[in-house]
């Protein structure tokens, strides 16, 4: 119960020290007293690995990190090298930069392609979310939008990809995925 003030607290204090912590658009929370979202996945087998991750993650990992350190902050994404100082520490966003671009190099994709880097994928997940039917207000949810305008300049490069790829190519150039 201790850890669940402890971290609460710390959440609050972020939040409340650095409005742009969550873009400059503002997070909208499910539950504020608790400060806590619920993930919305497209694909269950992805929620399932990163479901099954994070269990292993507190169980393998979460034991080692001293209790002062744990109990100082909020995050799931945290340094889980043991040999390092910064252990059970917040994951700097440089070093979750440098570790997209080890994965996008690893899946065989240019790195460089992606102008805002991991965040591409919240344009990716906008456009498979439009793609499954779902409404404005829905996807406000899902992406934890404060405001429904928030969403616009999601996925108006594609859009503008598909026309252009519409109008120089034989059938369009559009593949759908079903």
């Amino acid at each position: 119960r201790d850890r669940q003030a402890s971290v609460r607290q710390a959440a609050r204090n972020l939040i409340e020290c650095d409005p742009m912590h969550c873009g400059w658009k503002g997070m909208q929370f499910d539950n504020w007293g608790t400060l806590i979202s619920q993930v919305f996945w497209c694909d269950f087998d992805r929620a399932r690995q990163f479901y099954d991750l994070s269990v292993r993650l507190r169980k393998e990992t979460y034991p080692k990190i001293p209790s002062h350190v744990l109990n100082s902050h909020p995050y799931l994404f945290i340094n889980d090298c043991p040999d390092r100082d910064e252990f059970g520490l917040p994951m700097k966003l440089s070093n979750a930069r440098k570790a997209f671009q080890r994965a996008a190099l690893r899946a065989g994709v240019d790195p460089d392609r992606f102008k805002d880097g991991s965040h591409a994928g919240r344009h990716f997940y906008k456009g498979r979310l439009e793609h499954l039917g779902m409404k404005a207000i829905q996807i406000q949810k899902c992406m934890h939008h404060k405001w429904l305008y928030s969403q616009d300049d999601y996925n108006k490069e594609i859009v503008r990809l598909q026309i252009a790829m519409k109008n120089s190519m034989p059938g369009g150039g559009i593949v759908r995925v079903a």
